[in-house]
């Protein structure tokens, strides 16, 4: 017992206190149940402080040339004074522009968004008339709708938009925890006013004329305080309208009223877009949270409000609600999955070790740590104040079979003090003591492995997530030290009986075995360490034809994209996506079509149809083929293309290559984007390579000003583009209150205007000159203006202020750095003029990122876990030959991703990380056996001999439980945001088979070795 170890603190303290002991672990059990009970539920962690804003500024009925003109190009002089942008990629499209400004990582956010809002609001005086609406959107997995649900209308009835508002929206808004309610596809009623052009001739008005007195009218100001005999009032100039009636009396000249030369009409126009369910016209509902609120109890609140207005409203009863998202459904769904995958992997590693130990009460009190340190997590969390979500129950299926390594340990060290004769309490003591330094060194190496997985996002959402994930795990695990540390050495007193008999014959025989393979190879030192280094080539290669690039999972969701030409009418747009959506529907129980929303803007030639597929069931079409027919049933026409996008939480497209061309000239630019397309079409690795449809031209109608007849007249080009941007686009007048409803009032041309242009240029207009006898006072805008047909892009892509066309490339080839040597070789045989250039896209540079910070991280897990063993080692010599087991863990991990025709993605980067803290625990616990004989003055082989007959059992048992605890994560097709995570746990169990087998063999060759040269050495210095 001399060289027995002072026992920790916590050993002490369990022994010699149990009824203390007692009491905590029911606290324990009490904290972790009140926390699973009160943490709020979500599908992500909340907290992400994105660093990137949206900022969209609207100019209705303006071309995309006008919009990058007018708004575009003046909006990206003044971010040029914000400070922290790194990246401004804006887009031009009819009637608005949209611009996505990124930030430098670490950059507060906040202070960001207070710029950018500042800088708005200069903008807005230098905007035309008519523009100047705009919102600023900032990331947050909060900002998503909980809920969704699309009411299929056939009738229009007249008060719809009182009954929406008072019965549906106002309803669900006063739950709790509800911030909104969105409307969309439904067009409000409005107020339109629009002149007659006769009759204006006639009174010798013109439409300019018109617009200005209306703006005048249908306001109520504040017009001051008056003090009058003793007593203060506000005073209030009374204009605003009661009623239609109040519009058609509106004095135009005296004598004159607004009715004589206008109609004045309440109508609900004509959606300008498709928006359409299952085939059908559909109005559609978003509900959004509070950013505090469980989303759960929120969907099931609003769920049941939606039923009860189901039952009180006659019109709500009568149709059938389609519910096209339910985020309390998905989170419950994904949860119970983690769930049963935790539950299932802690069930295999219980019966791992029960077929190892072969006694039911060992089994219990190694696999009681399972729920201890679970609990003891989810109270830290609780009191850090994190939710419960998908990356919380993912790290509990990670380190459910971790946790139970401690408690193997301890349990077999104090197994075998009892099998020694020891007393049942000295055996707790002396056992745990013995192990005590090399589980703690062993769980502080797994825990410090966590700290740079951040680094395989930067500052990224995926990052972000990745430390989400990390934090749970590294709560379990120092929970599973301080539980092993101080319950189970008490458990063991008093619960732990003898063993009546040996070791069963099939684990002696085990033993027997790794004994006499142990005794060849430290005899055959040079034969081990060529079988090693034959497995590290065969591993090396094996890496090499492992292809490395992104997955995603195919889920119930997913999109196609309809690019159409610009040519193509509205009209026949529509046609087309009824053909389409006829064809699906036909099949619809075949294909699983749950919902299919259709979208499409009259201004934008891209088409959205959103799927989503009821679950799969046994005997039903997968997911992949139910696709490949999708693609079939897309009609045949020329100019119209299509692609397909996953929506299962990402916006990851089926254009897995976007390739971006910059210059000052979009006509140039269009010409290399049409070089680039035709020297990668040849190549079979690509499926589809095609310019962006946004970029292809689209005919408009140019109204040339003749600047010598209108400056005779007295009139400005702005005086000709004012007065014809009114008449087409419309001016809006201030709100008019209906009975409650805010009403929107315009006053426009006449239909007829605003569709034929040559009814519009028939408008007339006040000459500003003296007019000599006989001339009229007004002229026609056809008499100083010529129409013209020009070209115009559908949308215009700009990035750090150049003009940019990108161009789609979808490729079914995994190895995407074959696939970008292929691009990068061909780029360079084109001559690129000056001022012109491009890139490989956002995803290659963060290919390129994520691989070097996946290196970093793993040379950082190395440093890190080094460092530690040599602090509580006190030696370098050991953590070297500690760290040395790592190779052939990642070797192992390259072995099954190739045997398995697993991708090398994100994930597996995370999987390589994670194998650097755990296989170095069964290299850390062999080694301080080692150490614990060498101390005693024991020859080096038998040192080896003895610690390998010691730690045989509690190594493979702890990987064993390891690798059984991740095998539902290794089988399973789960996936978070898109990515699948099964690669994490082939990556690991790989990793931990092939490590674990030549941690028993080649690390005490190793050791033999190392030992015999600092024996040398040590000789040489004496």
């Amino acid at each position: 017992m001399a060289n027995e170890r002072k026992p920790f603190f916590l050993i002490r303290l369990g022994l010699q206190r149990p009824v203390t002991l007692l009491m905590a672990a029911w606290v324990i059990l009490l904290l972790g149940a009140v926390a699973y009970v009160k943490m709020p539920v979500q599908l992500l962690p909340s907290g992400f402080s994105a660093p990137f804003l949206w900022v969209q500024v609207y100019y209705p009925n303006a071309t995309p040339t006008e919009v990058e003109k007018e708004v575009l190009k003046p909006w990206e002089e003044l971010l040029g004074t914000v400070s922290g942008i790194k990246r401004i990629q804006g887009r031009a499209n009819a009637n608005w522009a949209g611009t996505f400004i990124r930030f430098e990582n670490g950059l507060d956010m906040t202070s960001a968004y207070n710029q950018i809002r500042d800088r708005l609001e200069r903008l807005k005086a230098r905007l035309p008339a008519g523009a100047g609406e705009s919102f600023i959107w900032r990331f947050s997995p909060n900002d998503e709708e909980i809920l969704s649900f699309a009411w299929p209308v056939t009738e229009v009835y007249d008060d719809l938009d009182t009954f929406i508002n008072k019965n549906i929206t106002q309803t669900l808004e006063r739950l709790p925890g509800v911030s909104r309610v969105d409307v969309g596809n439904f067009e409000s009623r409005k107020i339109i006013i629009e002149p007659h052009m006769d009759k204006l001739k006639a009174f010798g008005m013109t439409a300019a004329e018109l617009f200005a007195r209306l703006r005048a009218e249908n306001w109520v100001l504040a017009s001051g305080k008056l003090r009058e005999s003793g007593k203060s009032f506000w005073v209030r100039s009374m204009g605003k309208m009661s009623s239609l009636e109040d519009y058609k009396g509106i004095p135009i000249r005296p004598g004159l009223l607004l009715d004589d030369v206008a109609s004045v009409k309440i109508i609900r126009e004509e959606k300008e877009n498709i928006n359409r369910l299952n085939g059908q016209s559909a109005i559609f509902f978003k509900i959004f949270k509070s950013s505090e609120a469980n989303t759960v109890e929120i969907c099931q609140e609003v769920m049941a409000a939606i039923e009860s207005l189901q039952s009180k409203e006659p019109r709500l009863r009568d149709t059938e609600l389609l519910f096209l998202k339910n985020q309390g459904r998905e989170i419950e769904n994904a949860i119970d999955g983690l769930k049963e995958s935790a539950l299932l992997g802690g069930l295999i590693a219980i019966f791992i070790l029960f077929v190892f130990v072969r006694r039911y009460v060992l089994t219990a009190i190694m696999a009681s740590l399972i729920p201890l340190s679970l609990l003891m997590a989810m109270s830290a969390l609780y009191f850090m104040n994190e939710s419960l979500n998908v990356m919380t129950f993912m790290a509990f299926m990670v380190a459910v079979g971790m946790v139970v390594d401690n408690s193997v340990v301890i349990c077999e060290a104090i197994d075998r003090n009892q099998q020694n004769g020891l007393a049942n309490y000295d055996a707790a003591r002396a056992g745990a003591s013995e192990v005590g330094l090399a589980i703690t060194t062993s769980t502080l190496t797994t825990v410090v492995v966590f700290l740079p997985i951040g680094l395989l996002g930067g500052k990224s959402q995926i990052s972000f997530f990745l430390e989400k994930m990390g934090i749970p795990v590294c709560l379990a695990l120092i929970a599973s030290l301080f539980a092993s540390l101080y319950f189970v050495p008490t458990m063991c007193r008093f619960l732990l009986a003898k063993r009546r008999s040996a070791s069963a014959p099939s684990e002696m025989g085990m033993a027997k075995h790794y004994q006499n393979l142990l005794a060849l190879c430290l005899r055959k030192p040079t034969w081990v360490c060529s079988v090693s280094l034959a497995v590290l080539i065969a591993a090396t290669l094996m890496g090499k034809a492992v292809p490395s690039g992104e997955r995603s999972a195919l889920g119930v969701m997913f999109r196609v994209h309809i690019n159409f030409p610009g040519k193509m009418s509205f009209n026949e747009r529509d046609a087309f996506l009824k053909e389409f959506e006829n064809a699906a529907l036909k099949d619809k129980e075949k294909l699983r079509i749950k919902t299919m929303h259709t979208e499409l803007e009259e201004a934008r030639q891209t088409a959205y149809v959103n799927f989503v597929l009821h679950k799969l069931k046994g005997g039903e079409m997968p997911t992949s083929e139910v696709i490949a027919i999708m693609r079939e049933l897309v009609p045949k026409r020329a100019g119209v293309s299509h692609q397909l996008g996953w929506r299962e939480r990402t916006r990851q497209s089926e254009a897995s290559i976007t390739l971006s061309l910059f210059g000052p000239d979009s006509d140039m630019l269009l010409g290399l984007a049409e070089q680039v397309e035709k020297r990668l079409l040849p190549f079979e690795e690509f499926s589809r390579v095609e310019v962006a449809p946004e970029a292809q031209s689209n005919e408009e109608i140019q109204i040339q000003i003749r600047r010598d007849q209108a400056t005779r007249l007295g009139l400005s080009a702005m005086d000709v583009a004012g007065a014809l941007g009114g008449t087409m686009r419309g001016t809006q007048l201030p709100l008019f209150d209906m009975n409650g409803e805010q009403v929107e009032v315009w006053v426009r041309g006449h239909e007829d205007w605003r569709e034929n242009i040559e009814e519009a240029l028939q408008m007339p207009l006040t000459r500003n000159t003296p007019q000599s006898l006989g001339e009229t006072r007004q002229v026609a805008l056809q008499s100083i203006t010529e129409k013209t047909y020009g070209k115009t892009f559908g949308s215009i892509l700009r990035r750090d202020r150049k003009t940019a066309i990108t161009i789609n490339i979808n490729t079914d080839v995994e190895d995407r750095d074959s696939i970008y040597d292929i691009i990068k070789t061909e780029l360079l045989k084109i001559e690129w003029p000056e001022q012109y250039s491009y890139d490989l896209g956002e995803r290659f540079e963060q290919r390129r990122h994520d691989k070097k910070s996946q290196m970093d991280a793993f040379l950082y897990a190395l440093l890190l876990v080094f460092v530690l063993m040599g602090v509580l080692f006190e030696s370098v010599l050991l953590p070297f030959s500690v760290i040395l087991s790592v190779p052939f863990a990642v070797a192992g991990g390259f072995m099954a991703l190739f045997v398995t025709n697993t991708v090398f993605d994100l994930t597996c980067g995370v999987g390589m990380v994670v194998l650097v803290g755990v296989i170095v625990n069964n290299a850390i616990v062999f080694v301080d056996r080692v150490q614990h004989y060498a101390r005693q003055g024991i020859a080096i082989e038998t040192s080896l001999l003895a610690a390998g007959k010691d730690r045989f059992r509690p190594i493979v048992m702890t990987a064993a439980s390891t690798i059984g605890g991740l095998v539902p994560m290794a089988m399973g097709d789960g996936a978070i945001m898109g990515v699948p995570y099964a690669s994490l746990g082939i990556v690991v169990i790989g990793g931990l088979v092939l490590g674990t087998l030549l941690t028993l063999l080649f690390l005490p060759t190793l050791l033999q070795g190392l030992f015999k040269l600092r024996d040398s050495f040590t000789q040489r210095g004496s």
